[in-house]
């Protein structure tokens, strides 16, 4: 199983991190450091300087490297303090490209209850192989490596490839970039042909015998945006097939994959453990269960750190079934209420994005009070009636219209007038938006009656209290 480092949305180090020095680290279960590590070992470390240079293997777990030998170590992690000669332990460590085994998380190295962290490895290796049997052991009480060993099985997109490069999931950043998120109802498969040409413009050629295929933009997208990074396919030389595939399995453990993801669903409580419950988010996601969008909504009013992860949770779906239940967020919000309001504003980013016309009347509530997504979706797909509720938003507070002046702007590039040099900016500030603010209220004085949107997404007006 090929380990691909976990959606962005869950951001698991904003519940609990494990701290080692200055570094953050978000929690890795057994099961999901197993998948990772390329050698599991218990061994000692020796070498003739401060920081140990090599391992010599007494057990090993997992791995293709014999024991009772030693391999090259490295023996940091990032910028921590190296682990010197004579450290005795479990080690679960990554091969890098030079030959050499380093670690790769605070629970790579294990130096105390060796005897125990080695049944914990046995008991994970035992889980990959038959979840079925502890899916049972367990009932509705999995743990934190059951859900991770199910939402990989259950995993329903992945990137392959054959030709010139090995391509993955990892390698394109599906599931951690906000913008163009495939909507979790697209199921099926699209393959295209990847040829570079690194002396034209765009320097792939990308065709595809799938051109109807919804999927298609989002493979395209997602493989001219890794071109321009430093990366293989920034230097592929020749061409490649990359399949885009989001159909998930049919079966998983033995079992129907529709009843594996109702398990894990049945499991999901908000009073669950933190690693527990971010697991249960994450195996979800994988999975792309829409079916899982109803209970999790309904931890839209558990403590706010369980609510902020459930909109997040909501937000990557880009499905509509999750839109009433964020619109209640945004809707029930008391905007007088002084600080920061993180559920709040991961409903109103995912209305943004997914919310659509019929959001407007609570998004223009929430815009009145200057909250940034709100009034950038009316910058979106509000109306004509929307700029002088914007404008009006902004009189109120000039200094905090960065919001509120973006959207001013977007919808000035969606009418009939050109866009001034003056609305345009590089950066924001507090000053430079009470500057504008008087400049906004001129321009509307001179344009309102001449003013019309090219499109009419917004259709309604400028309703809502």
């Amino acid at each position: 199983m090929q380990r691909v480092f976990p959606p962005i949305v869950f951001l698991l180090v904003m519940l609990s991190c494990q701290v080692v020095g200055a570094t953050q680290w978000s929690p890795m279960t057994t099961a999901e450091a197993v998948d990772w590590a390329d050698l599991v070992a218990v061994g000692t470390t020796d070498g003739d300087g401060e920081a140990a240079d090599s391992l010599f293997l007494e057990m090993v777990l997992k791995g293709e490297v014999e024991a009772e030998q030693a391999v090259p170590f490295r023996a940091t992690l990032r910028m921590e303090t190296p682990i010197p000669p004579g450290r005795r332990g479990l080690f679960m460590l990554k091969q890098h490209d030079d030959g050499t085994y380093g670690l790769f998380h605070p629970i790579s190295y294990q130096g105390d209850e060796i005897d125990n962290r080695g049944a914990a490895v046995e008991r994970a290796q035992r889980m990959w192989a038959d979840p079925a049997v502890f899916m049972e052991e367990q009932g509705d009480q999995p743990d934190a490596d059951l859900i991770y060993i199910l939402g990989e099985e259950l995993r329903a997109l992945e990137v392959r490839s054959t030709g010139d490069l090995n391509l993955t999931t990892k390698d394109l950043m599906f599931e951690q970039r906000r913008q163009n998120v495939i909507p979790w109802e697209l199921r099926g498969v699209v393959t295209a042909h990847v040829d570079r040409r690194p002396d034209r413009d765009p320097p792939l050629r990308i065709t595809s015998a799938d051109e109807g295929s919804p999927l298609l933009p989002y493979l395209v997208d997602r493989l001219r945006m890794a071109s321009r990074w430093d990366n293989d396919l920034s230097r592929l030389d020749g061409s490649l097939e990359v399949t885009l595939d989001t159909r998930g399995p049919d079966r998983v453990a033995g079992r129907d994959a529709a009843e594996v993801r109702a398990y894990l669903r049945a499991a999901l409580k908000a009073d669950m453990g933190w690693e527990r419950r971010g697991e249960m988010f994450e195996a979800l996601a994988k999975a792309r269960d829409l079916d899982a969008i109803e209970p999790i909504a309904a931890m839209l009013t558990a403590e706010e750190s369980v609510a902020h992860v459930a909109a997040r949770w909501l937000h990557q779906t880009y499905n509509q079934r999750a839109v009433p239940p964020l619109l209640a967020v945004v809707a029930s919000a008391d905007f007088d209420q002084k600080g920061y309001q993180p559920v709040v504003e991961e409903a109103a980013h995912a209305l943004y994005d997914i919310g659509g016309v019929e959001a407007l009347p609570t998004l223009r509530r929430a815009a009145r009070h200057r909250e940034y997504y709100a009034t950038s979706a009316l910058g979106k797909y509000g109306n004509a009636d929307d700029f002088q509720l914007l404008l009006d938003a902004g009189n109120e507070r000039p200094t905090d219209t960065s919001g509120v002046q973006g959207a001013l702007l977007q919808l000035v590039r969606r009418s009939n007038l050109p866009v001034e040099e003056w609305m345009n900016s590089p950066t924001w500030n507090a000053e430079i938006g009470a500057e504008k603010q008087p400049l906004w209220n001129r321009w509307w004085e001179e344009h309102w009656e001449e003013f019309r949107l090219r499109d009419t997404a917004g259709e309604g007006g400028a309703e809502g209290g």
